[in-house]
């Protein structure tokens, strides 16, 4: 069986204060998902928080997210995680 799973009200209610125009970003760290044995990953929905972020691109890469600067701007958060 799975953690706690989400409901979809669960996520709304938590996505419902926040502004509506805000960009939506997702955030896992797990070291599982960095590690992709596998050709796809389920993630669960763990909260949705707000983060200052500055994206920087590097070359070919995807972009990078750092926290903080004279440019970040307000995101809204949702981390998941593949630890179900």
């Amino acid at each position: 069986m799975w953690g706690r799973e989400m409901k979809v009200r669960d996520l709304l209610l938590q996505l419902q204060g926040l502004d509506r125009s805000m960009e939506l970003v997702c955030f896992c760290d797990d070291e599982g998902a960095r590690q992709r044995r596998s050709p796809f990953l389920v993630y669960d929905v763990q909260r949705v928080d707000i983060a200052l972020i500055t994206r920087s691109s590097r070359g070919g890469s995807p972009p990078a997210v750092f926290g903080f600067g004279r440019q970040a701007k307000r995101v809204a958060v949702v981390h998941i995680t593949t630890d179900l």
